[in-house]
């Protein structure tokens, strides 16, 4: 396996010194490591928030559903009972009529 040279910058060294590492490939290894452990639960935190926020947006949906059907219920009831009320002054005006 190839390797490669490259300047490392004096501060990254000395913070591997200053965090006991041994050399700075120590530190990167250790870096690297760090990230994709915290990706990973990073990744999965979201994923959980994700589902998380579906569910709550599903609820709401299914909840909106259940009002809209109950309105649409009621005013169904509220035009039969129009509708009764109607007829029922249409026979009133009728009846009147007769009688003169």
């Amino acid at each position: 396996m190839p390797t490669t040279t490259i300047r490392v910058d004096q501060h990254i060294v000395d913070q591997s010194k200053e965090r006991g590492f041994a050399s700075p490939n120590q530190y990167f290894l250790h870096l690297i490591n760090f990230e994709e452990k915290n990706i990973a639960y990073v990744s999965n935190e979201c994923t959980d928030a994700i589902i998380k926020s579906h569910s709550e947006l599903t609820d709401l949906i299914r909840k909106q559903d259940m009002v809209m059907n109950l309105l649409m219920n009621r005013l169904n009831l509220q035009l039969d009972i129009t509708d009764l009320e109607r007829k029922f002054l249409d026979q009133m005006i009728k009846s009147y009529s007769e009688k003169k």
